[in-house]
């Protein structure tokens, strides 16, 4: 059985996704410093990591954590998963 394949996984909280949660809660969203894109990380992991997949953090042999906290606009969450997506394809080629 060969190893588990290398994905790209894209994870982060947007803008409108925490204002909604701040007004669910009651809380005003302008009190807080909410950014285009929070929370982010950009990785490429094994397919067969599901914490790795589910959390953030837990970095390791399988998984890459490329990009994180930051401030990001679409266009650099763009090129930030092309570039993990880069890296996945020759790690995948590569089989390492």
């Amino acid at each position: 059985m060969g190893k588990a394949k290398w994905e790209v996984a894209v994870k982060c909280e947007t803008r409108e996704e925490l204002y909604e949660m701040h007004e669910e809660d009651g809380e005003e969203p302008e009190d807080f410093d909410i950014k285009d894109f929070n929370s982010v990380e950009v990785s490429v992991l094994r397919s067969d990591n599901e914490l790795g997949m589910k959390s953030y953090g837990w970095g390791g042999m399988d998984k890459i954590i490329l990009f994180g906290e930051d401030e990001y606009k679409q266009k650099d969450i763009e090129w930030c998963k092309q570039v993990a997506e880069t890296i996945c394809n020759a790690l995948n080629k590569e089989g390492l």
